[in-house]
């Protein structure tokens, strides 16, 4: 079975079932999670804090923005792109960050094969 074979297959299985199916809320993410916020996550992993935090942050395999909207929200210098092969998962995904106003996010239908089609760098992937 060829890349774009399996891609389509995967995309259309996300199209029908979005993933994760979590609810769709009118405010931000509920709690915290330091794996999603920048100088927590950068102090955790050099032992220092980084030195900027206006940074873009490439989101492969956004899904249905779950994990997005936390990068928006714990995040609040930072450009985020979310990048999925499903149009209907991305859907979810801009529903989700239009209704808790996480709204410095782009969202593209993209394979992470094609990711390489985004400009520019990338500071977080």
């Amino acid at each position: 079975m060829s890349d774009q074979a399996i891609s389509a297959a995967v995309a259309k299985l996300y199209d029908t079932y979005p993933f994760p199916p979590d609810p769709l809320l009118d405010q931000p993410p509920p709690g915290y999670n330091w794996r999603w916020n920048w100088l927590t996550a950068y102090a955790f992993c050099t032992g220092r804090k980084p030195a900027q935090q206006d940074i873009r942050i490439l989101d492969a395999g956004c899904g249905s923005g779950v994990g997005t909207e936390y990068l928006v929200h714990l995040n609040p210098q930072a450009q985020v792109v979310g990048i999925d092969l499903s149009a209907g998962t991305l859907a979810v995904a801009q529903e989700r960050c239009r209704r808790s106003g996480a709204d410095r996010v782009e969202f593209r239908q993209l394979s992470l094969f094609d990711a390489d089609q985004l400009p520019g760098a990338f500071d977080l992937l």
